[in-house]
């Protein structure tokens, strides 16, 4: 059983590489996200109100996204620190 916990707590990559990778991972889905669903959006018989609901929630999801992204650094930044003065 500790081999297996050894195993599962084995450092892959670095933290530095783990957090351009879910930045990339972020900010490609925020702009799949926003051009699917304008498309889709844009595609159905909807009336005005439900339009503006549907864009909006779009946009939303996608801001969401991008700030994920630009959070993920200095979640990194701050783990480090605790990790330095506990």
């Amino acid at each position: 059983m500790s081999k297996l916990i050894k195993l599962f707590t084995r450092k892959l990559s670095s933290s530095q590489v783990d957090v351009q990778i879910g930045q990339i991972v972020c900010w490609v889905f925020a702009i799949i996200v926003m051009l699917i669903g304008i498309n889709k959006i844009s595609r159905m018989d909807l009336s005005e109100a439900q339009l503006i609901f549907g864009i909006l929630l779009v946009m939303v999801l996608t801001l969401q996204m991008i700030i994920a992204g630009m959070i993920l650094p200095i979640v990194d930044y701050v783990s480090q620190k605790q990790k330095e003065n506990p």
